[in-house]
């Protein structure tokens, strides 16, 4: 809780404040509020990224569609992170038609790779698993389950 409250709160404070901001435009002076918040923004964003030991990129895109960058000329390998992306995108998909998570479907022995990482291969024996898109994202997000996310 104190991460939150002390980095990740003002950060997104801060990303609103910019973000908002930057949905405007109009006058110079607009234009030159807007890039003195962005470059507000990427400073605290360096800021703290710089207190990590970690490789750490970021960007924002403003709801002006500009884009604010730390650290962007780095190459970072995405590995399990698109999962979360993913799920977001299933959850609108499913948002768009009026389905819920708690639709049902098949998986069947064909769509699943028995050489990947899967927890969910090992808490369902059948051939072919019934489950709800709900579990599947919990198996997707929680677990990192390769054959969950596929």
């Amino acid at each position: 809780m104190n991460l939150l409250k002390r980095i990740i709160l003002p950060a997104l404070t801060l990303i609103t404040a910019v973000t908002s901001a930057c949905g405007t435009h109009g006058t110079p002076a607009a234009a030159t509020t807007l890039a003195t918040l962005a470059d507000s923004l990427r400073d605290s964003l360096t800021a703290i990224a710089t207190t990590y030991p970690a490789e750490i990129g970021i960007a924002v895109i403003t709801s002006g569609g500009d884009t604010v960058t730390v650290n962007n000329a780095d190459n970072y390998p995405l590995m399990s992170v698109f999962k979360l992306h993913q799920a977001i995108a299933l959850c609108h998909r499913l948002e768009e038609r009026g389905s819920s998570l708690d639709t049902v479907v098949s998986i069947s022995p064909a769509q699943m790779n028995p050489d990947t990482w899967s927890p969910m291969l090992k808490d369902f024996t059948a051939p072919t698993i019934s489950i709800s898109i709900r579990d599947l994202l919990r198996y997707t997000l929680t677990l990192s389950d390769n054959n969950a996310s596929n």
